[in-house]
């Protein structure tokens, strides 16, 4: 009896690229920079009396909002922005976004 081959149908599989890499690096980069803002947070929640009055809770707010800014928009539109700049390069010079998309491993 002959075996059956196996070559066609969907490779399974999450495809590990330089782009991919280069892009978990950016969120992790982002998640690492928004220390500032857990470190906001512990203390609100260790002191709830600091927000009790509106003077406290806008101070707070203001500088939780200003902790999350700059990492929260990195995260978001990091990768998109790599991304695009991969598309553009590819654009001029095939070759290079052949580079960053080669596929390096199938985990």
């Amino acid at each position: 009896m002959a075996r059956k081959r196996k070559s066609g149908g969907r490779r399974k599989g999450i495809k590990v690229t330089p782009l991919r890499i280069a892009k978990a690096l950016v969120v992790v980069d982002a998640l690492r920079r928004s220390g500032p803002a857990f470190n906001e947070i512990k203390f609100v929640v260790q002191n709830p009396g600091s927000v009790a009055t509106a003077a406290g809770a806008a101070v707070h707010a203001k500088q939780l909002a200003q902790a999350l800014v700059a990492p929260l928009a990195e995260g978001l539109i990091g990768p998109k922005l790599l991304e695009k700049g991969v598309q553009l390069l590819s654009k001029g010079e095939p070759a290079l976004g052949r580079v960053a998309r080669v596929k390096l491993i199938t985990v």
